[in-house]
């Protein structure tokens, strides 16, 4: 085991995803679990489900909701 901080990280700690715009990672929405991104807690998550939204509503697509490289 390698002990020390990992290159590029200034905590030392490994980055996490991002968490969902709409619950800020609680899981939790107006008192129920978030439904943006199915109480995962992840905007990764959150973003393919509105993708999925956008296609069954014969909405665009919007490709630019790909993750990002740091996700």
């Amino acid at each position: 085991m390698i002990r020390g901080r990992k290159p590029g990280v200034k905590n030392g700690l490994a980055t996490d995803t991002k968490s969902c715009t709409f619950c800020e990672g609680t899981e939790r929405h107006f008192g129920g679990d978030c439904k943006a991104c199915d109480a995962t807690g992840k905007e990764l998550v959150r973003k393919q489900l509105q993708k999925v939204h956008n296609a069954k509503n014969k909405l665009p697509l919007n490709y630019n909701l790909r993750p990002s490289e740091e996700e």
